[in-house]
């Protein structure tokens, strides 16, 4: 996600090249923050697995959350690194149903679309315009 001002631009999460071209195409020259889901500690371990989530699911989300963070301090923008469970408080939106992916996404996708009445929400965007909503809470934006 990106505030130009008053626009609020969202896309999906894109392969590594096109990342490394949108956020080069954004970024303004002064201090851009760039607002990243922070992997927890305990990813892999016995109480993350019990989500159903296998190894190779897990070393991608790292992998991926390495490689945001690895592109931004290159391109000299400023990684803010939120933890799931604080950007989801700020938002008011836990899983303390413990839903699935599916309806939990829904929820997500409910939520942002709460927040950001005039940006065209979807499954693939709704968590980073959340993150990204918290994030700028966190740094007083």
């Amino acid at each position: 996600m990106w505030d130009l001002g008053s626009q609020v631009v969202t896309c999906k999460m894109p392969e590594e090249d096109r990342l490394v071209e949108l956020l080069r195409h954004w970024c303004f020259g002064h201090e851009t923050h760039v607002f990243i889901e922070q992997i927890p500690k305990f990813a892999g371990t016995r109480q993350f697995a019990q989500r159903n989530i296998f190894g190779a699911s897990i070393a991608t989300l790292y992998g991926n959350y390495k490689l945001c963070v690895g592109i931004c301090l290159g391109l000299g923008l400023r990684p803010v690194c939120v933890v799931p469970l604080k950007w989801q408080n700020i938002v008011e939106c836990r899983n303390f149903d413990r839903l699935e992916k599916g309806p939990w996404k829904n929820r997500l996708k409910d939520r942002a679309i709460r927040l950001f009445p005039d940006v065209r929400v979807t499954l693939a965007t709704a968590d980073a315009l959340l993150i990204a909503f918290a994030g700028r809470k966190i740094l007083g934006l």
